[in-house]
């Protein structure tokens, strides 16, 4: 099967390629550039959604993980622009380059995060619970609105609504454990706040069975049934690392807009207690990695 992906160089991305291609598939990068060449992949400019058709036809699924970090730094409007501009613009200008394919692909993949849902509280999400109303949730519902217009395509539509993905090498979970065997472990505001995750690995499975499986279509929230509080998560970690539970120790919110802003509200401090309703209850998905803390014990190997 030839499968192109869209953010091939991220973490998930990464990981996704590697697995492809481990079963078989053929791969092909978009690579974002304006140049009408590159050595590797198929040259795509989300800017115009200009795209190199001669490697990119024959594709019968695209993955798109692409986007601009979110929680990189302050949201000023010019950030802001660029946030919505890197999913919302980029995914309607690649489905309506896509469309062009002779024939299209027979498969639209794309990420999206449970920052859909805003700041809710101990509430239970599913796939049919309400957006939030931010700056945040309004740009992820709009994304997904640009993914589902490759149905009209005729594209069987598949939108992964991740939490936070968790590997111990790179990313918030590796500098975490090394700011805790430093001796910080530190929560973030109250520390009650939910926070939604899948490891690496699920993310790359739960992706492959939306690649392969007919079943899967629309909406899909792409995290463990087990959620775990903030301060929960920092008690895990230090246990982990062998040190006391320090949780009672936390940034104080107002101090975390103070440092960052609008992202603090969005990124540190929102609560979604998100539940995969449509993968246990309609698609029958096992989960390989459900608990936090029984998971990171697996992985002392990376201490």
């Amino acid at each position: 099967m030839k499968i192109a992906i869209a953010g091939s160089s991220g973490t998930i991305g990464t990981a996704l390629a590697k697995s492809l291609t481990d079963q078989g598939h053929t791969v092909v990068r978009l690579i974002r550039s304006n140049r009408a060449e590159v050595t590797e992949g198929a040259a795509w400019n989300p800017l115009t959604g200009e795209l190199d058709v001669t490697k990119a036809n024959g594709t019968e699924c695209v993955v798109y993980l692409g986007g601009a970090p979110v929680g990189e730094r302050r949201w000023t409007r010019e950030r802001k622009k660029i946030l919505y501009d890197s999913r919302v613009g980029a995914t309607r200008r690649l489905v309506e380059s896509l469309s062009r394919l002779s024939p299209a692909p027979r498969v639209f993949i794309s990420a999206s995060a449970v920052g859909y849902f805003g700041s809710r509280g101990d509430e239970l999400l599913s796939e049919d619970s309400p957006p939030g109303v931010s700056f945040l949730a309004n740009l992820i519902r709009d994304w997904e609105d640009a993914a589902f217009v490759a149905t009209q395509h005729g594209m069987r539509t598949v939108v992964l609504r991740f939490g936070v993905v968790l590997t111990p090498k790179t990313g918030a979970l590796a500098q975490l454990l090394g700011q805790a065997r430093r001796g910080s472990v530190l929560g973030m505001g109250s520390g009650k706040q939910w926070i939604s995750w899948s490891t690496l690995s699920e993310a790359v499975r739960i992706i492959n069975h939306a690649i392969h499986a007919p079943e899967w279509n629309g909406i899909i929230n792409a995290v463990t049934p087990n959620p775990v509080t903030n301060a929960e998560f920092m008690d895990v970690i230090a246990r982990f690392v062998g040190r006391r539970t320090r949780t009672r120790l936390a940034v104080p919110g107002f101090l975390l807009r103070l440092l960052i802003g609008e992202v603090a509200d969005a990124y540190l401090l929102t609560s979604q207690r998100v539940e995969p309703r449509k993968l246990l209850q309609q698609l029958h998905y096992k989960f390989a990695d459900p608990r936090f803390e029984e998971w990171l014990q697996l992985q002392r190997n990376y201490q």
